[in-house]
């Protein structure tokens, strides 16, 4: 997991909606979301995780933490969160 700065092209024929979408796909990166992607996983992260889960039952939760630990796993600096946890409070 890594922070990369992305430049993406500013041409008169990538100011369309999804201009952001099509050049991470044609970069091999899946975003995570479809509006204004902050997030992507390369195309091989997600081939690897397939047959993880696929031959070794792993769980997606499991996956996740063990790219944390291969990023870095020494636990001082825990790995960013690219979106920010609401906690719903039950309303009476």
């Amino acid at each position: 997991m890594h922070s990369v700065a992305v430049d993406y092209c500013r041409c008169d024929l990538s100011f369309h909606e999804g201009y952001k979408q099509q050049q991470l796909l044609r970069g091999e990166w899946y975003p995570a979301t479809h509006i204004d992607p902050q997030t992507a996983f390369t195309f091989r992260v997600l081939e690897h995780f397939h047959m993880q889960m696929l031959q070794g039952k792993v769980a997606s939760y499991d996956y996740y933490t063990a790219l944390e630990k291969l990023t870095n796993n020494t636990g001082i600096r825990p790995c960013k969160v690219g979106y920010a946890v609401v906690q719903k409070i039950p309303v009476c």
